[in-house]
């Protein structure tokens, strides 16, 4: 009687979870993550569409190991998506484009990917997981941070301009345009910190293996 009965209070919390997860709140996060996989995807068998030397010149990481001269590359890199994205959740239409910004990052680095995988088996596999995996998964992080951040500010922006009365007669709340300014530094402070760990990452393993 006691197992029917443990089986049963296992569903009623599971059923409790499901009910707790807010589709809406999480709603930002699982759409980057889908845009970014289908990136990864799109960019690998792209890369094995039109492999070449031109293109391995392209997407081969540059041989810098000097710690200053890797964090500025990686933070003109990581904060020119940031103005990117930024810039999206000041349109009024940014929040159904700003998901191709995870996606576009999913592209490179499955082209990246695959460019290693394929020019240098094992090795290029390794040099991956120490090297270019890190890195996009800290730029991931901090892109569907902002995106979040974005989305919020765009969706205000277009229920101000466009549903300017509802059904009740009642206007649309003002942005809060200092609120989501404060957002926006806290998120550029990630952006060079997210610099700063992969900078750091890439000299400590550099030395490790090199390609």
């Amino acid at each position: 009687m006691s197992e029917p009965r443990e089986k049963r209070d296992l569903a009623a919390a599971f059923s409790d979870e499901l009910r707790a997860f807010r589709w809406e709140t999480h709603r930002t996060y699982i759409y980057s993550l889908v845009f970014y996989t289908c990136g990864l995807a799109l960019g690998s068998v792209l890369y094995c569409q039109i492999r070449s030397d031109t293109v391995n010149a392209l997407l081969r990481v540059v041989g810098e190991n000097r710690f200053l001269q890797l964090f500025l590359n990686d933070f003109c890199l990581y904060f020119s998506i940031f103005l990117v994205t930024v810039f999206l959740g000041f349109c009024m239409i940014g929040f159904p484009l700003i998901h191709f910004v995870p996606m576009t990052c999913g592209f490179a680095f499955g082209m990246q990917v695959c460019y290693y995988y394929m020019t240098f088996r094992l090795k290029g596999v390794l040099f991956c997981v120490l090297m270019v995996i890190p890195a996009a998964s800290i730029l991931l992080t901090v892109v569907m941070l902002t995106i979040k951040i974005s989305t919020d500010m765009s969706k205000s922006i277009f229920h101000l301009s466009v549903k300017r009365d509802d059904a009740t007669g009642e206007s649309p709340a003002e942005i809060q345009v200092r609120d989501y300014l404060k957002k926006y530094l806290i998120s550029a402070a990630f952006v060079a910190l997210a610099a700063l760990c992969n900078a750091g990452l890439t000299s400590l393993f550099s030395s490790v293996i090199s390609i």
